[in-house]
């Protein structure tokens, strides 16, 4: 079951209004369901065994932070065309929320990956290899 949360923000100093949507699903299938994949709010390469995904979007911006647990048999970077970096070339996320870690987590974590193909995004993996956490900022 999904779960959607909204959240509007406004920028200090300016006139825009950014709505950020807040998503938990089960499973991939409910993010095919859902249209996200569509919408570009959560890449393709999504591995078949994601459960417990959790993604937080700018509406109006391609700007994500996702994080999933997968099965042994999906090894990162999940068949997409993501490069291994090193915690010097990790660019921060702009957005954050109380799930996310913090961007000293994310760069000490064994596997990152630069996803040019996926608006300049980032992959990162955990060291037990059952998490997942991608992110972009535009």
């Amino acid at each position: 079951m999904a779960i959607t949360m909204f959240m509007s923000i406004a920028v200090s100093g300016c006139d825009l209004v950014l709505e950020e949507r807040n998503e938990q699903f089960d499973s991939r299938n409910e993010i095919t369901e859902s249209g996200y994949f569509e919408k570009g709010w959560i890449p393709r390469w999504l591995p078949d065994s994601a459960t417990n995904i959790r993604e937080k979007h700018e509406v109006d911006t391609i700007a994500t932070v996702l994080v999933f647990e997968y099965s042994s048999g999906d090894e990162p970077p999940f068949g997409n065309e993501c490069v291994a970096t090193d915690s010097e070339r990790v660019s921060a996320p702009r957005l954050t929320a109380h799930w996310w870690p913090a961007v000293a987590q994310l760069k000490a974590m064994p596997l990152l990956y630069r996803c040019p193909d996926d608006n300049s995004g980032f992959l990162a993996a955990s060291a037990d290899g059952k998490t997942a956490y991608f992110w972009r900022t535009p």
